[in-house]
Order: C-alpha cells, then structure tokens, then sequence
C-alpha cells in the first residue's frame, strides 16, 4: 500500500502527462484509465504529453509494453485494478526486479529489495554511497536513483521501505 500511495495516491486511473521546455509533468486523477484496454493505454503512451506513467504502479510505457509481451496479455483486456494487480505481482516483482519477491518469499536479502524497488518507482529513495543513475553515487539516504533528472524527486526513505517490505512478508 505504502508504494501505491506514493506513486498515484492508490489511484489505479491516474496517469501523468510530460512535458518538455520546460521539463514538468501533470498528474491526472479520478480518471477514465480503467475503462481503457491495454492497447489503448499502450497507444497513448506512444505520446507522453498525452500519457506517460499509468495506474496505481505508474509504468511508464516500456515497462507496460514488456509486461504485455512477457505475460502474453491479451491486448484487448481493460487496463483496470486486476490488470494492474497482475501486471505488478506476476511481472514488476518476479520478472523485471525479482529483487522483490526473493526477498517476500525468504531468499533475498532487504536491501537488494529496497534498490531494486528504487530503480523502478522515481519515489523510492536509495541509500548513502548506492550507484544512481547517470553513474553518481547518493550522497545521502534517500536520494532517488532517478533525482536530478528534471522531472523525479524521491519521497521514500530507505528505512520506510525495509518496514514496509518486512511488514509485507
């Protein structure tokens, strides 16, 4: 829950739109994201100044594209709260960062998990010394892997997310 607030406000309809010149983005909400198909959200994404990240988890459109792909998720089916779900517990957590789910299931170490989780939510903060993007190194917690970047700024610390993480297990 604690990612899903964070990200969209638990908001599986929300969705944000980027801009360039200057760099922001517009998050929407309440709106009518669930009713759309797969496809429709994926055709949108195709602009980002129409919609970028999407749902409760905020994929950005490679992410939503290679869960579709690797799922074999049928094209057709609404982009709603079971979608969404699915997409994160069968895709997000076990295939792209399986850092997540090593560590829910008992095989992983907490700290792998929180990086994982940091390189794939903007909000997600890393800790002191940890590789961000761009090859610098966080001068401090909770810097975000993706901070600095004009558009991201990170919200979670690390020890929120081990709490979360621990209480999840």
């Amino acid at each position: 829950d604690l990612l899903g607030c964070v990200e969209s406000k638990n908001d599986y309809t929300a969705y944000n739109q980027i801009f360039h010149s200057p760099e922001r983005s517009v998050a929407h909400y309440d709106t009518n994201l669930t009713s759309m198909t797969l496809q429709q959200v994926m055709d949108a994404q195709a602009n980002p100044g129409v919609m970028f990240a999407t749902g409760r988890f905020q994929l950005i459109p490679s992410t939503l594209q290679a869960a579709v792909h690797q799922l074999h998720l049928d094209s057709t089916a609404l982009y709603d709260s079971s979608m969404q779900d699915r997409i994160f517990n069968d895709y997000l957590i076990k295939i792209k960062r399986p850092e997540f789910i090593n560590y829910l299931e008992g095989d992983g170490n907490v700290e792998d998990a929180i990086y994982a989780w940091a390189k794939e939510f903007a909000s997600a903060g890393v800790r002191k010394g940890k590789q961000i993007s761009k090859g610098r190194i966080s001068a401090n917690d909770g810097h975000g892997y993706y901070d600095g970047d004009g558009l991201n700024k990170a919200s979670l610390l690390p020890d929120d997310m081990v709490r979360a993480l621990e209480e999840s297990k």
